[in-house]
């Protein structure tokens, strides 16, 4: 693929315990995914560690002055390399509400990157994604396209930054009833936290940019 002997579209989990839908496309040795998974690299990974930290893309060369690695960061890439993953690039992946994803691309060990490929890759990383997350969130999507009003209310206030007795006192709810509003709209959008929960309604257009500048 654009040059690339190897490529692997995952997020960025715990492969002995993946969660239920869990993305993960690749072609890297079956050695080497072995062992990922069954000695939790993913805790030590420095290519997963910096493309959940950064937006921009990234040459795996250039981590060194990127991250600082540490001695088991190193060794991780250290066992790819002996496994058969040679020079590699990453394209981060970041939707609101969407557990983080990279795309990777790699070469054979003594072999030079593709360049004039990096941005093409980089495109089809990003519209490979865009297609599987259309296809997994279609029926969250549906769930969330059908938010109680009373659940939009919340959102909306809790966006601005009001805490749950505000909203309640606003709304005329009682402050448990608040929660449990809150609580199923963060199971409608997958989303464990607050913050979470207000990015993933603005990404659905349920709350305004405007809306958000006053989060508190």
């Amino acid at each position: 693929m654009l040059g690339f002997p190897y490529h692997a579209l995952v997020q960025h989990a715990d492969l002995a315990r993946p969660p239920r839908h869990l993305v993960f496309l690749q072609n890297y040795p079956a050695c080497w995914v072995e062992t990922f998974a069954r000695q939790g690299l993913h805790r030590h990974d420095p290519v997963q560690l910096l493309a959940s930290r950064r937006p921009g893309s990234f040459a795996w060369r250039d981590m060194p002055r990127l991250l600082q690695l540490t001695a088991a960061n190193r060794q991780v890439m250290n066992d790819a390399l002996r496994a058969g993953l040679g020079e590699g690039f990453t394209v981060p992946l970041h939707v609101p509400g969407v557990r983080s994803a990279s795309c990777s691309f790699a070469v054979h060990p003594g072999e030079p990157l593709p360049v004039d490929s990096l941005l093409a890759a980089e495109i089809l990383a990003h519209g490979i994604f865009s297609a599987l997350f259309d296809i997994l969130l279609a029926p969250r999507r549906r769930a969330i396209a059908h938010l109680a009003p009373r659940e939009l209310e919340c959102i909306r206030l809790m966006a601005q930054g009001k805490t749950d007795w505000e909203i309640g006192t606003i709304l005329g709810l009682a402050e448990e009833t608040v929660k449990t509003y809150l609580k199923s709209a963060r199971e409608r959008f997958g989303v464990a936290r607050r913050t979470q929960l207000a990015l993933a309604a603005v990404s659905h257009g349920h709350v305004s940019l405007d809306e958000l500048v006053t989060w508190q």
